[in-house]
């Protein structure tokens, strides 16, 4: 019997190449739904905007930061101040989409500015929002920074290298969202990345697995591994399979 491999380490890319409007990434409903959101969210004094991301700017985005990641299953609480200060004195430059509530600054996006390219670092909205939205912040930070991308001209947003098997190493959500806002995953350059078999995955809960042979590879399949039938998974993973980008099989997990 053959195996079915996947690498991993899969990296995120956002193609702009040729995209004059955001209305030719996020899809007509999503934009309507994103312009609702910010409507509610500023009748009751939120507010967005891009900043510059120095010292000052750590100083309130690396708490928040660490408090929500620290309380999540499986969170990895990175070094962002570290990581943020060393590539600064490289060159490099870091802007956030920065979500404010009148003075208080309460979540936010980094990215790193490529010569080509947006390369977002760290993101952390709340959600605790009073406002109810009819979708998340994390998409309305998309619809600014492809925004922003397009003024500056860029042709690519990469949206980080994740390990691959979500559900084991983050939530299966993270895939939905970069999926649904027109990422398309392929096998990730790091020197690290090697190949698995997904025959050799223990699992105790339903896992995404991105599925790839060969280096540099664009994934276009993936398995939804569960135990809870095909029907039960699409009514529980409706933006999984809602996206044309990758193939998803549900299959049982062993």
């Amino acid at each position: 019997m053959p195996t079915t491999t996947y690498p991993a380490y899969i990296a995120w890319h956002l193609d702009l190449a040729g995209v004059e409007s955001i209305g030719q990434v996020l899809s007509r409903n999503r934009q309507r739904r994103i312009e609702k959101a910010l409507a509610a969210l500023a009748s009751r004094g939120y507010r967005w905007g891009i900043e510059t991301v120095d010292e000052e700017y750590l100083d309130r985005f690396v708490p928040l930061y660490t408090r929500h990641i620290g309380a999540k299953a499986n969170g990895v609480v990175f070094d962002v101040r570290a990581k943020i200060t060393a590539g600064r004195e490289r060159g490099r430059q870091f802007e956030s989409v920065s979500l404010w509530r009148g003075d208080e600054f309460i979540g936010g996006q980094i990215y790193g500015l490529q010569r080509e390219a947006l390369s977002v670092a760290y993101r952390i909205f709340p959600y605790d929002i009073v406002v109810k939205l009819p979708i998340s912040c994390s998409y309305i930070a998309e619809h600014h920074l492809v925004a922003r991308a397009l003024e500056l001209r860029k042709n690519k947003i990469i949206h980080g290298k994740d390990n691959n098997v979500f559900g084991l190493h983050s939530a299966i959500g993270l895939a939905e969202y970069k999926l649904n806002i027109g990422c398309v995953p392929r096998v990730s350059l790091a020197r690290a990345n090697h190949f698995l078999e997904v025959e050799a995955l223990s699992l105790q809960q339903d896992a995404l697995v991105f599925l790839a042979e060969e280096p540099r590879q664009v994934i276009t399949a993936a398995l939804l591994l569960t135990q809870h039938g095909e029907e039960a998974a699409r009514a529980s993973y409706v933006n999984l399979f809602a996206q044309a980008a990758v193939r998803v099989t549900v299959q049982p997990w062993t």
